[in-house]
C-alpha cells in the first residue's frame, strides 16, 4: 500500500527525473509488475511479462540480470524482507547445509530464480505514485464559456 505524502523533497524530485531519464522501457515494466504483484520473484516477473524460457547463458537472461541489479542498486527495488513492529529489517537466518549461491549440485542461482520475493522500496513506491500514476492531482484552467471575452461577465 502506498503512504501519501504531502510534500516531496527537491532532492527525491531530482532522483526521480533521472531514474526517468536514465532508465529504459523494460525497466518501468518491471517495475509496474512488482507494484502490481508485490512479492513476486524473478521467474514470476518473466512469466508475467509474458516472455518464454530462454538459456541462462543468454543475452536476455544477462539483460534480466543486469535489469534486477540497476533497480536493486538504485534504490527502487530490493528483496523482501521481514521487519519487526518498528520497521527494523530482521536479519536472515542462514540455511544449514547448503550454500547460498548455490542452488542445487554446481550450478549457480539461475537469472529466473523462483525462491526470493522482491518488492518496491518505500522510495520506489513513491516514484511509482509520482511519476508513473495518474493518481497525482493535476491542476487546469477550464474557461466558463459564459466568459468568453475573458471579463467574468457572460457574453453578449
Amino acid at each position: 500500500m502506498l503512504r501519501r505524502l504531502d510534500v516531496v523533497s527537491d532532492d527525491v524530485v531530482s532522483l526521480f527525473v533521472d531514474w526517468l531519464q536514465n532508465y529504459s522501457e523494460f525497466h518501468f515494466v518491471v517495475i509496474g509488475e512488482l507494484y502490481h504483484n508485490p512479492g513476486a520473484t524473478r521467474g514470476q516477473i518473466w512469466s508475467n511479462l509474458g516472455k518464454g524460457t530462454v538459456r541462462e547463458d543468454s543475452a536476455e537472461a544477462d539483460l534480466f540480470r543486469l535489469l534486477v541489479r540497476d533497480l536493486s542498486a538504485g534504490g527502487i527495488i530490493r528483496q523482501h524482507r521481514e521487519t519487526d513492529y518498528a520497521g527494523n529489517f530482521i536479519a536472515k537466518r542462514p540455511q544449514s547445509g547448503r550454500p547460498a549461491s548455490r542452488v542445487a549440485g554446481r550450478t549457480m542461482k539461475s537469472a529466473f530464480d523462483d525462491g526470493e520475493q522482491y518488492e518496491l522500496t518505500a522510495l520506489g513506491q513513491q516514484f511509482v505514485h509520482y511519476a508513473m500514476t495518474e493518481l497525482t492531482l493535476k491542476i487546469t484552467y477550464a474557461p466558463d464559456e459564459r466568459d468568453s471575452d475573458g471579463t467574468g461577465e457572460p457574453s453578449a
